[in-house]
């Protein structure tokens, strides 16, 4: 079992009646993960595949001494935004943007 340092699930995924206690075994829509200086290239590699391949729709691979934020698309792209782009939620998180810097903000 893998857990991430953030995701998001969308209303309506989850009981309502009910809020679950600790972790869910359900693909969020989304997933962050913090990327480490120890963490490898193939590793790296490898954790959002898992992600990707449990049904995450959007993997956001946060780096944050370099302040750039990789975007994993479930066909496997990558869109690799810096400091100064805009971040779009797309239609995971639909009308969600923010600058990539504001994501770094307070570290």
């Amino acid at each position: 079992m893998r857990f991430a340092e953030g995701s998001f699930i969308r209303r309506g995924r989850l009981p309502e009646d009910r809020p679950p206690q600790g972790h869910w075994p359900l693909a969020p829509a989304l997933v962050i993960e913090a990327v480490s200086p120890h963490d490898t290239a193939s590793a790296l590699a490898a954790k959002m595949a898992q992600w990707l391949s449990a049904g995450v729709q959007r993997v956001w691979g946060l780096y944050p001494e370099a302040h750039r934020l990789h975007v994993h698309h479930a066909d496997g792209t990558v869109t690799k935004l810096q400091a100064s782009d805009q971040l779009s939620g797309e239609e995971v998180i639909p009308g969600f943007q923010c600058q990539v810097a504001a994501v770094f903000q307070g570290l």
